[in-house]
């Protein structure tokens, strides 16, 4: 990135990040995550369903990956993997997941990934019977510790932060997901949602220009 061009940011991931452009793009206040055009342009690369599996390119994170990239961007924001729960094992996510962040870094000039946590979805509980927080727990646990020996290893170029929610987010009980899916957050939710992924970004906008 030269000196005084904008920081070219993409979000990247399933129905979240979907959900969050729509938001983007229906209110004036947010448009472009609410950051100065000279600042920051943010891109969205996201399909509802996607999934870390390669089953149905449609929705595959590698077909997105692949527009995420041609944006040429300097931060990426990842969200994935809740769409796998009960497909695949917690390790195999968390596995997935950080092969994702090893191709990236091999394969273009990102100087700044953010990796999300997964979100305990309340929809885990009927669809698996399980505590929404346990079915994504281990998964999570996984993505930090496995982050953390990424970045002491100083193996990639590319700097990868994980992302813990805050705000409620992270917990199931704090009534921010849609009574309806049970899946998605609701207009509050989605509120916090924009706050917190724009909290993520703007706190490292400085040290990359």
């Amino acid at each position: 990135m030269s000196q005084g061009a904008s920081c070219r940011v993409v979000l990247l991931g399933h129905s979240y990040i979907r959900r969050l452009k729509r938001l983007m793009e229906s209110k004036k206040s947010h448009e472009n995550l609410a950051f100065d055009p000279n600042d920051a342009v943010v891109h969205c690369e996201c399909a509802g369903g996607a999934t870390l599996q390669s089953g149905n390119l449609d929705k595959s994170i590698l077909k997105l990956i692949n527009g995420a990239l041609a944006f040429r961007p300097d931060i990426i924001f990842l969200h994935i993997g809740e769409n796998d729960v009960g497909k695949m094992s917690q390790h195999a996510i968390a596995e997935a997941i950080m092969a994702l962040l090893y191709y990236i870094s091999a394969v273009s000039e990102v100087k700044l990934l953010i990796c999300s946590e997964l979100v305990p979805m309340p929809k885990f509980q009927e669809q698996l019977g399980c505590d929404p927080a346990e079915c994504v727990r281990a998964t999570n646990i996984g993505l930090e510790a496995a982050i953390e020996v990424m970045m002491a290893g100083k193996t990639t170029r590319m700097k990868v932060e994980y992302w813990k929610y805050e705000m409620g987010l992270n917990r199931v009980e704090a009534n921010l997901f849609a009574e309806k899916d049970r899946t998605h957050l609701n207009e509050r939710g989605m509120e916090k949602y924009f706050r917190s992924v724009r909290a993520a970004i703007g706190r490292r906008l400085n040290t990359l220009h």
